[in-house]
């Protein structure tokens, strides 16, 4: 194929006509350089004072409802007026951050999740379980994957039964998480 492209491009230099050069071709003089005057030396003082550094923090986290009969998630809890339960540290490589089970003074209990990261997934859920996540409760879909978030235990759920919080994805029945709760 490139034999075919060098044929084309010799026959396209073949059929122009060249013209004749009657004189040669002068390099034209070049003015000799000006050098433009120097400005005057820069002032001590800076233009503008230097621009500090600003740190912008995440804004806190704002409650999301479930779009289910399932409890809604609401802000971490504050220490005042409440009672941890159960606690534990989440393993796994795809979480870190920790769980408590809290009771708080008007006697209703939930799950505060501390310092979570969670590697992106679809379909996270958090689950209450005794024993398997199959048969679990679903507090309800993973808010974010990052952060402190609390979600709502059911009243009925005797919490004496609970070994731990897990971190679940229902479709593809994997656990991303858990945290064994003593």
């Amino acid at each position: 194929m490139r034999w075919v492209w060098l044929v084309f491009v010799v026959l396209i230099a073949c059929s122009r006509e060249i013209p004749p050069v009657e004189q040669p071709f002068e390099t034209p003089q070049l003015p000799e350089p000006v050098t433009p005057p120097q400005p005057p030396a820069p002032a001590t003082e800076p233009i503008a004072p230097p621009v500090e550094s600003v740190i912008v923090e995440p804004a806190p986290a704002v409650p999301v409802p479930v779009q289910s009969a399932k409890p809604e998630v609401g802000p971490a809890p504050s220490a005042l007026g409440t009672r941890t339960m159960k606690a534990g540290t989440f393993e796994g490589k795809h979480v870190s951050g920790s769980a408590r089970l809290i009771k708080k003074t008007d006697g209703t209990r939930v799950l505060s999740l501390d310092g979570l990261y969670v590697e992106p997934a679809a379909n996270l859920h958090v689950y209450l379980v005794e024993n398997e996540p199959k048969n679990g409760i679903d507090l309800g879909t993973l808010v974010s994957k990052k952060g402190s978030y609390q979600y709502a235990v059911p009243s009925d759920l005797n919490s004496a039964l609970i070994t731990q919080a897990v971190i679940y994805n229902p479709d593809k029945d994997l656990v991303w998480g858990s945290a064994t709760l003593t």
